[in-house]
Order: C-alpha cells, then structure tokens, then sequence
C-alpha cells in the first residue's frame, strides 16, 4: 500500500494564498516531490500483461510484457513488442504515474545513413496504472536527444488460471493453410517456416492440393519435398480441390470452364500453362467430383502423403453435390462452412454471394454441426475466422479474444474457432496469424487450446452427442 506522508509542505494547504500564485505553484510541485510526495501513483499489478500498441514508425504492433518486484521493492518491467526484442529496465514512481527507461540496441538512424558515429538510441515511456488494473502510456524513442518515433501502448493484465488448475470448458483453436495448387514460391514457403520457428507447438491442419503434380513438367519428388519442408509432427494433412484443368484431366472427367468465381469463363492462358482455379468445383456432377477427389488422393498418397478425412472445397463452394462426394471417397469432416462478413474485398464478386447462399446463418460464432447426404454424414467444422487474406491481425485477435470472453461467460460447452491462410499468399500475410496468435498468448489463457482439425473434430463429436451444442448454420442440409 502506498502512504501518505508524515508531514505535507505548507504550499498543499488550499488556505495558503501563495497557491494561487503560478510561481508559487511549480516551487510547490518541485517541493512536493522533494519530500517524497508520491503517493497519487497507484501501484502496478506484478505479473503478465498482454500489450498492444501503435507508433509513427512501427504502426500497430503487440505483444506481452511482466511486471516484477524486487527483494528491495522496486518494480521491474520487461516487454517484449512483436518483435522478438526484450527490454528490461525499472518502473520509476513519479508523482503521478510510472517512468520507464531503457537503452535500445542497434545503431542510430540518422548516425547510420551519414556514417557517424554510433548514437545512444533510448526509449522512454510513462505509464499510469488504471482502476482495473491495465496501465496506458506514451514512448518515445530518443537518438541522443532528439525524437526519431513515438506512440502509445497500453499492458492489459493476463486471464490468470483458476486456482484449481481446470477449465469447465475450453476454446479449441485449429489454424489451417489451404495449398491452392497454384506454385510453391520459396518466398511463401520461407515465411511459413518463420510462422513455424514463432510459433512451434501450433499444429497446423494442411489442406494439400495435388494440382502440383499434375502440373506440365512437374517433378513430383521436388513437389513433395517442397510441402514437406515446412510440416512439423503433429501437424495433419487433409484434401483440397480447385478444378485445375491439368488435374481434372489427369482424373478423366471433362473440363468445365464455368461457372466462375468471378462471374465470367475461364479461358486458356495466352502464354500457355494451367488454369480453372476460379471454377467452382460444385460445376461437377457427383461421378465426376468423386473421381477428382479419388485422383487427388491416389496422387498424395503416391508422393508418401497421407491424408486424414478432412476436406475444403476451393472458394469454400462445397453444395450437397460435393459433400455427398467426399462422403463417398471416405472425407467426414468438411471446414467449407464460413462468415461471409470478412469477405468485404469480394463484395463486387459473384463468389460472396454464392458463399452466402450455401451457408446461410454461419457466423463466427458458429459451431459444429451435422450435414446429412446420401452417401452418409459429414461433420461441419466452420471456417469461422476465414483466412489471413482477408481479415487483419488486429481483427484476428479480437476474433480470437472474443471466442475466450464467450467461454469465460458462458461456461457451458467448449467452442472450436479457426484461422489460417494460403500458402500462395505467406509471404504477405502470413505474419498476421503469428501476431495475432502471439499477442492472444501473452494473455496466457489456460482454456486456449491449439489442435489439428481432426482433434478438434473428435472433441466437437463429444460436444454434439451431449446436446450442449447448438447445430447452426444449415445443420442436416
């Protein structure tokens, strides 16, 4: 606790006139912290926060940080902003709030582009510790004296466990990568090797294309060993299918040319090479798509890939058509099922619309359910926070944080979320799904979990056969 002083000087009695007195006033301020005079600055909480945070230069950015106090009493703040650098220094009382110093590594800006000398590079803050408990701040980052960035960040205090060590309930989370079939860039395969090295014990649910090896002049063993470059135990394979023209031939079925996402056929590429990416696969009658699927597998399966029941239809266009397909070549869990609310970038596109159409209802807060065919059930594990394309780190993290405010009220029955992204598309946001799912982390939840798809499946069967599940979003279609 802090107190209050044994004496106060003269100038905090509102009777005295000199008060009034600007001059008066700051020698009172100067007096005030003289004598110690700190007690106005409530305390900072020791433990984990979560830290988000927006600068000139950096742009938002989050993280985590930890507040410690010494044998002595003095509290030590470490942060950590995203970026993998941690800063220790000590929290300083200051009359009001809390000061914080810290030298930065690396050479000054200015001094490195005109070859100066190294220039000490600071970064000050100060923070005041709000009622609940979270403390807001301003920074500045100093080269010498002059300021080179500044911003604000606030440190939210994590969810701490129960004192039991149990969650009634959880929220599982599988982050998922749909390969398009298109290339495997070793720019996009970098970047999700980077996601690995963040993040090492998030499985990932791959839903492989083997439009790869159908490919003109493809060298199945480069192929193969390109995906395998960035699987990781744990980590499950499942299917997915664009109705690649090479793919479709080598299946044996004739090659549609629409309908098409975006509204016009599909025509053959000037240069040369493969197309039909765009083409729904629901354009295929049952017979057909269940030949693709069975070409796809015995392709994977040959290049040592083995492929657990999940399946995504390419633009998430999975109709009674292509779940009763899957059904039949042996798929029983789909993830097609999604929130057309992220897709805002598609709104001028025949493809919102027909995502909307085939999964009227599912939202993101949608849970598995049930999807009848004629060739059997198929569970439904929605896609439910979409892919990293078109939804932002910060909107991911709210998704993610929102999803655990849910479990925390409701406490009834577990809930299962999903993020990912596209290989094709690592390079550029793939970074999304590493900060989003760190800065959730920092917040060190005990009821976050991360699982492949086929887990959480199993989990969400349990769920279901209880009845603490609602069936949203076009159960027994």
């Amino acid at each position: 606790m802090n107190q209050r002083p044994k004496f106060l000087p003269r100038c905090v009695d509102a009777r005295q006139p000199a008060i009034r007195a600007a001059g008066a006033t700051a020698a009172c301020l100067a007096l005030l912290a003289w004598a110690g005079f700190a007690w106005a600055a409530t305390d900072p909480g020791v433990g984990a926060y979560a830290l988000t945070g927006s600068g000139q230069a950096q742009r938002a950015y989050a993280g985590r940080a930890r507040i410690e106090r010494t044998p002595e009493g003095q509290f030590r703040l470490t942060l950590e902003r995203g970026d993998g650098a941690s800063l220790e220094g000590a929290l300083e009382r200051r009359a009001a709030g809390w000061r914080f110093a810290v030298d930065l590594p690396g050479r000054g800006i200015t001094e490195a582009l005109d070859g100066r000398a190294e220039a000490r590079r600071t970064l000050r803050a100060t923070y005041v510790v709000a009622a609940d408990g979270s403390l807001t701040g301003k920074w500045r980052v100093l080269e010498g004296r002059r300021p080179v960035d500044w911003g604000t960040e606030k440190l939210v205090p994590a969810v701490a466990a129960p004192v039991s060590g149990e969650c009634p309930t959880r929220v599982h989370v599988a982050v998922s990568v749909d390969w398009e079939g298109r290339e495997l860039a070793e720019s996009n395969l970098r970047a999700m090797r980077a996601l690995r090295d963040a993040l090492p014990d998030v499985p990932l649910t791959h839903f492989l294309n083997a439009a790869y090896f159908t490919k003109a002049g493809a060298d199945p063993a480069r192929v193969a060993a390109s995906i395998r470059s960035v699987l990781r135990p744990g980590d499950e394979t499942g299917l997915h299918v664009h109705a690649w023209k090479s793919l479709i031939d080598a299946a044996g079925v004739p090659f549609r040319s629409e309908p098409t996402f975006w509204g016009y056929p599909v025509t053959p590429p000037a240069g040369g090479g493969d197309y039909g990416h765009d083409v729904e696969i629901a354009a295929y009658p049952v017979p057909d798509f269940r030949a693709i699927v069975r070409r796809s597998r015995e392709l994977l399966s040959g290049a040592g890939f083995s492929l657990s029941p999940s399946f995504r239809a390419g633009g998430w266009i999975a109709d009674t058509k292509v779940l009763e397909a899957i059904r039949g070549e042996g798929f029983e869990i789909d993830s097609s099922a999604t929130d057309t609310t992220w897709h805002d970038e598609l709104a001028s596109y025949p493809l919102r619309g027909r995502i909307a159409a085939l999964w009227p209802g599912v939202t993101k807060e949608s849970a598995p359910f049930w999807i009848r065919t004629p060739a059997g059930q198929v569970l439904e594990m929605p896609d439910t926070g979409a892919l990293a394309d078109y939804i932002t780190a910060p909107e991911m993290e709210g998704y993610l944080r929102a999803a655990l405010d849910r479990c925390a009220a409701e406490r009834k029955h577990d809930l299962f979320v999903h993020v990912g992204f596209h290989q094709e598309t690592a390079e550029r946001y793939a970074s999304r799904v590493t900060e989003a799912l760190r800065a959730v982390r920092a917040l060190h939840p005990p009821c976050l979990v991360f699982e492949t798809l086929s887990v959480c499946a199993e989990k969400a069967k349990e769920t279901l056969a209880t009845g603490s599940a609602g069936s949203t979003g076009g159960a027994g279609r």
